[in-house]
């Protein structure tokens, strides 16, 4: 428990516990991921969007193989399903924790996968003196700060995390019949 008179004024004056606002804090970040990715997902759906994503995936040596079985419209509308797929898995939280579990690991992969875009695509890097982000290198950056509350562990109203949480399962210190999350 805090005390109060390590609080900030303001704080201590608050009708608001601090887990009630933590608790509401993930919640805000879990729509808001699934908003974004949401976003994103439907627009691969457009023409516009398979045409703009084509030279990231035709340079990708994890994804380029997916033009040898579908056209671009086709290919675009299978990642925009993957999107949408991964969305609704995370807005799945209050009925099951695993599938939000899931729903956030498929999330991770899908902006690792973005980001490793920028070692395979040609000019994702300028350099005038030294490397700095091209355009599309500065695209593609914006996955990083989405994959960390994607990865962020979800914790049950004791302050653990759940067992059942296979996001957070690396982090987790187990001793005896506990698990504690290490400080972040």
């Amino acid at each position: 428990m805090t005390n109060a008179t390590t609080l900030p004024t303001a704080a201590r004056h608050l009708p608001v516990s601090g887990t009630a606002i933590s608790a509401a804090s993930v919640i805000v970040a879990r729509i808001a991921l699934a908003a974004t990715l949401g976003l994103i997902g439907f627009s691969k759906f457009t023409a516009a969007e398979a045409a703009g994503i084509m030279p990231l995936i035709a340079h990708s040596p994890l994804l380029s193989w997916l033009y040898s079985i579908g056209s671009v419209q086709a290919v675009s509308n299978i990642i925009g399903t993957s999107e949408l797929v991964t969305v609704g898995l995370i807005l799945l939280r209050p009925v099951s924790a695993r599938a939000a579990a899931v729903g956030g690991l498929l999330a991770v992969l899908t902006f690792l996968t973005t980001l490793t875009f920028l070692l395979s695509t040609p000019g994702a890097f300028a350099f005038h003196g030294l490397a700095v982000l091209s355009d599309t290198g500065a695209f593609l950056i914006k996955d990083r700060p989405a994959n960390r509350v994607a990865r962020r562990p979800r914790r049950s109203a004791d302050g653990h995390a759940p067992a059942s949480s296979l996001v957070a399962s690396h982090r987790l210190r187990c001793y005896g019949r506990g698990c504690s999350m290490p400080a972040s």
